[in-house]
C-alpha cells in the first residue's frame, strides 16, 4: 500500500463550505441526539451555509483550517468514495484511495494524505495522460517498462518501490497532483495541491 502526502498551496474556505456543510447537516439530521450545536444549525436549515460563510470571514486561517480538518474527519467516508470515483473515470483501475486524513500543522497549510492507496501499474500506464508523460521522459524502457506492465512477475516490494520512483519523478508528478486535484474538487474540496510525496508504506 501507499500513501501519498499532499501540500496545499491554497484554500477555498467559501466553497468547501457550501459543498461539506449539507452533507454534514444531513448526517447530523438521523442522529437520535444531535450536539447543541448540531441542533442549531439544523433549525438554520437553508440559512445555515450562508450564516457558517460570514462567521468564516471574521475567523483567522488557523481557525478556518481547524475547521476544514473537523469537516474532512467527519466526512472521511463519503469524500473518499466521491474522490474514487472521479478517479476511476479519470483513470479507470488504476488508482483507489482507501481513506482521506487531515491535519492541522501549525504555521502551514492543512496538510492532507490519502492513505492506504493501492495502485494498478500496468492501468496507469495505460491511462493517455500518464502514458505520454512517461514515454516523452523516457521513464521507462524496455525491461523496466515491461515489468511493471507484467507486475505479477515482480516482487511486491520490488513493484512498490520502481512505482513509488515513477509516482515521484517530475514527469508523473504534474499529471498525477491534476488527476488528484480534480478527484477532490468532485468530492467537495475546493483545494489548490503545489506537490505531493509518495511513499510506501
Amino acid at each position: 500500500m501507499l500513501k501519498i502526502h499532499l501540500q496545499i498551496e491554497k484554500i477555498d474556505y467559501e466553497t468547501c463550505m457550501e459543498e461539506l456543510l449539507p452533507k454534514l447537516m444531513e448526517s447530523w439530521s438521523k442522529k437520535q441526539t444531535p450536539s447543541d450545536l448540531e441542533n442549531f444549525v439544523l433549525q438554520l436549515g437553508a440559512n445555515a451555509v450562508p450564516a457558517a460563510k460570514s462567521v468564516l470571514s471574521y475567523m483567522d486561517v488557523d481557525q478556518r483550517d481547524q475547521i476544514m480538518v473537523r469537516m474532512i474527519g467527519k466526512h472521511e467516508e463519503k469524500l473518499t468514495e466521491k474522490a474514487n470515483r472521479s478517479l476511476e473515470k479519470r483513470i479507470p483501475g488504476a488508482v483507489k484511495i482507501g481513506g482521506l486524513l487531515a491535519e492541522d500543522q501549525e504555521g502551514a497549510k492543512v496538510g492532507l494524505t490519502a492513505r492506504d492507496v493501492s495502485v494498478d501499474y500496468a492501468k496507469l500506464l495505460e491511462a493517455p495522460a500518464i502514458k505520454n508523460a512517461v514515454e516523452q521522459m523516457g521513464l521507462l524502457k524496455g525491461p523496466a517498462k515491461l515489468a511493471l506492465q507484467m507486475g505479477a512477475n515482480l516482487s511486491p516490494d520490488v513493484m512498490e518501490k520502481m512505482g513509488v520512483t515513477l509516482l515521484n519523478s517530475e514527469a508523473v508528478k504534474p499529471k498525477l497532483l491534476g488527476v488528484l486535484s480534480d478527484a477532490l474538487a468532485q468530492a467537495g474540496l475546493a483545494v489548490t495541491l503545489s506537490d505531493l510525496m509518495v511513499e510506501n508504506v
